[in-house]
């Protein structure tokens, strides 16, 4: 009899487990991918604005521009500015409109990126990314004088 009992617990865990399982999977097929793999989020030069498709890029609604974002992702990834884009060069931050040290206290450096492509004999714009060593970013669209933190 307790060998019954026990055979009738693991058929119940498999059970169970097997449940999850399906539930897992089914949960996942349907919900749709994030970001497309076949690269069409990439970005395209449309007048002398970066364009990108903002239905597949993965991020909050914020009244940040999709480019930015852009910009960003490409710089998490390849530690420098996109292709004929400016970017990489230190931010002083000598106003100290943002942060100077972490909640630990440690220094915090910034780099600043430009988030429209270079155009030859044409004044670069005053908006602007600025990533912290502290892993956070922040959009300026009035060249340094007010910030929006980027989620």
């Amino acid at each position: 009899m307790q060998r019954s009992g026990r055979n009738m617990m693991r058929i119940g865990i498999w059970s169970l487990a097997l449940l999850i399982c399906f539930i897992g999977i089914f949960y996942f097929q349907s919900k749709p991918p994030s970001k497309p793999v076949d690269g069409t989020n990439k970005p395209t030069l449309v007048g002398e604005k970066v364009q990108t498709d903002s239905s597949t890029l993965n991020k909050p609604k914020t009244n940040i521009p999709d480019y930015v974002f852009w910009v960003l992702d490409y710089v998490t990834i390849h530690h420098k500015a996109p292709e004929g884009f400016v970017g990489g060069r230190t931010f002083m931050n000598r106003e100290k409109s943002l942060p100077v040290k972490t909640f630990e206290g440690t220094p915090i450096s910034y780099r600043e990126w430009d988030v429209h492509r270079k155009l030859s004999g044409q004044n670069r714009g005053p908006e602007r990314l600025v990533t912290g060593s502290d892993r956070k970013a922040y959009y300026t669209q009035d060249h340094y004088k007010t910030f929006i933190p980027v989620p």
